[in-house]
C-alpha cells in the first residue's frame, strides 16, 4: 500500500467456534511483510508476538512496519496488525545476515512412531464421526473436522480415543505430532511463514492434558482456549512441504493460563525450531447438550443424528502472505 505499510487479502480464516481470526494466520502475514523490508541475505531468527485483541474476518487487516535496526549483522523489526484504527496483534522480530557456524548442540529428537504409520487427521475425525458416541454436536464438530480443507497435514503420533475426547482423563502435558504444509511452495522466503502458520494449531494442547479437558469432555469442559502470544526461534534451514516432527509441553497451568513450549525436527533429527505461547485456559460444567452417559458414550439428551454436509465457513489463507 505504501512505504512499510502492507494488507491482507483474500480470506481471513475464522476458526469454527472461534472468536476471531487464526493465530497462525495473523503471525505469518505479519513475519511476511516484515521479511518485505529486509536484503535479501537476512534470515528471521527470531519472533515475539502478542494477540492483543481478536481480529475480525470481514475486514482486511494492515500491517504497519517500524524498521528499528539496519546493523550489519541484525535488523530489527516491529509490526502491528491494526484494524478500525486499533492494534490487534504486535509482533517484533529480528533477522541475521549468513555468519561461519559456531559451537551446536541440541536436544535429541523423541522416539516417536514415523507419519507413514499414523492416520491423518481428517482420517481420525472420520472414525470419531462413524463411532456412534456423543452428543450431535460432537458428530457434527467431526464430520466437518474430517471434511473440511486445511493447509496443514497433521498426524499424531499419540491422538486421544474417542472416550479420552468425551470423558475427562488426565494425561502427562506432552505430545507430538508430525506436520507439513500441503500447498508447494516455491520461494524459500515463504517457509519461516508457513512455519508460523502451522505452529499454532496444538500448542494449545498440552496445558489442558493433565486436565482432562477438551471442547466436549465430561463432566468439565475446556469453555476458553485463546492464544495470548506466540514466540518462534528458528535454529536451522527447514523444508515445510516435508515431514517435520512437532513434540510439545507444557510445563505448567495456573490462574487460568496454560504455558506450552514447541520443539520442531526435520526427518533426519535436527532441531529447526523452538516455539512458545501461552494461552487462556477456561474450564465449566458441561452443558446438557454435551453431556454423555460414562459406560456408553451415548448422548443423555437423544437427539436424532441427521446427516450433516461439512462446511467450515471460510478456507484457511495460506500463509504465502498475501499482502
Amino acid at each position: 500500500l505504501d512505504h512499510n505499510l502492507y494488507r491482507s487479502t483474500g480470506e481471513l480464516w475464522v476458526p469454527p467456534g472461534g472468536r476471531g481470526v487464526f493465530g497462525g494466520q495473523v503471525v505469518a502475514q505479519a513475519l511476511a511483510a516484515a521479511s518485505n523490508t529486509v536484503p535479501n541475505n537476512y534470515r528471521i531468527h527470531s519472533l515475539h508476538s502478542y494477540f492483543v485483541q481478536a481480529s475480525q474476518g470481514t475486514m482486511p487487516i494492515l500491517y504497519q512496519v517500524e524498521r528499528v535496526r539496519e546493523g550489519t549483522t541484525f535488523c530489527t523489526r516491529i509490526v502491528k496488525a491494526i484494524q478500525r484504527g486499533q492494534c490487534c496483534f504486535s509482533l517484533m522480530c529480528s533477522f541475521q545476515a549468513p555468519r561461519e557456524n559456531g559451537p551446536v548442540h541440541q536436544e535429541p529428537m523423541p522416539d516417536v512412531p514415523p507419519p507413514e504409520a499414523l492416520l491423518s487427521d481428517s482420517e481420525r475425525f472420520q472414525q470419531w464421526a462413524n463411532s456412534g458416541a456423543g452428543s450431535y454436536a460432537f458428530y457434527s464438530y467431526a464430520k466437518v473436522k474430517a471434511e473440511k480443507y486445511s493447509p496443514a497435514e497433521i498426524r499424531l503420533c499419540n491422538p486421544p480415543s474417542v472416550r479420552d475426547t468425551l470423558i475427562q482423563t488426565s494425561k502427562p502435558p506432552r505430545t507430538n505430532a508430525w506436520i507439513r504444509f500441503k500447498e508447494k511452495l516455491d520461494s524459500p522466503s515463504c517457509y519461516a511463514s508457513a512455519l508460523a502458520y502451522c505452529s499454532d494449531f496444538l500448542l494449545v494442547v498440552p496445558p489442558a492434558l493433565p486436565h482432562g479437558l477438551t471442547v466436549f469432555s465430561n463432566p468439565r469442559r475446556l469453555a476458553l482456549c485463546v492464544s495470548l502470544d506466540h514466540s518462534i526461534w528458528f535454529h536451522a534451514p527447514f523444508d515445510p512441504n516435508e515431514w517435520l516432527l512437532y513434540s510439545m509441553q507444557s510445563p505448567r497451568t495456573a490462574d487460568g493460563r496454560g504455558l506450552a513450549f514447541g520443539y520442531v525436527y526435520n526427518q533426519s533429527g535436527t532441531l529447526v525450531a523452538t516455539i512458545s505461547q501461552e494461552c487462556t485456559l477456561v474450564d465449566h460444567d458441561t452443558p446438557s447438550e454435551f453431556q454423555v452417559d460414562p459406560i456408553t458414550l451415548l448422548p443423555l439428551e437423544n437427539k436424532s443424528r441427521k446427516s450433516v454436509k461439512a462446511t467450515s465457513g471460510k478456507v484457511p489463507q495460506t500463509p504465502k502472505a498475501r499482502l
